[in-house]
């Protein structure tokens, strides 16, 4: 029973984190359509075009190329990872590059809530929506963790154990 208890902490803790991040996300995008609908439509009494100009500048900017640069950073980490030779090290390769995708995912989808919040305007949350599937899709199962960090059937057996 005790070794049931350890079995797949890791993945288990990372699964928890997964959820919190999208559940935050997912909770303040719920409150600002509340917020939005309650108030009659925007927060700012006046937004000008050029405003909302340098709004969708800002969000799909941040959206793409924040999301981008954590993937490519997240890539870059996982092949560093594969030189190590024991589980441990690239375990802590995974979550550290882990956590850093998800907050550039997760930042800008807070970003496009707020303007949405500011301008009342729904353009802006298909780059939430973006941000949301990217951080979705990428659920650390056994699975994903192992193809990331590219194991052997050995060491995704072992995976199981941390």
């Amino acid at each position: 029973m005790q070794t049931d208890i350890k079995q797949n902490k890791f993945l288990k803790a990372m699964g928890i984190i997964h959820s919190a991040l999208l559940a935050g996300v997912c909770m303040f995008l719920v409150m600002a359509v509340v917020l939005v609908q309650l108030n009659g439509g925007a927060l700012m009494a006046k937004v000008t075009q050029d405003l909302m100009y340098i709004f969708y500048a800002i969000v799909y900017f941040a959206a793409l190329a924040t999301a981008g640069f954590g993937n490519i950073i997240f890539e870059r980490n996982m092949r560093n990872a594969k030189l190590f030779t024991m589980l441990k090290p690239k375990i802590d390769t995974f979550k550290s590059a882990y956590m850093i995708r998800m907050a550039l995912a997760e930042g800008p989808a807070f970003v496009s809530i707020g303007i949405y919040m500011l301008t009342g305007s729904w353009h802006f949350l298909p780059a939430t929506a973006l941000c949301l599937m990217l951080m979705f899709m990428s659920k650390p199962t056994q699975d994903f963790v192992a193809e990331k960090l590219y194991l052997n059937p050995e060491e995704k057996e072992q995976l199981l154990t941390i």
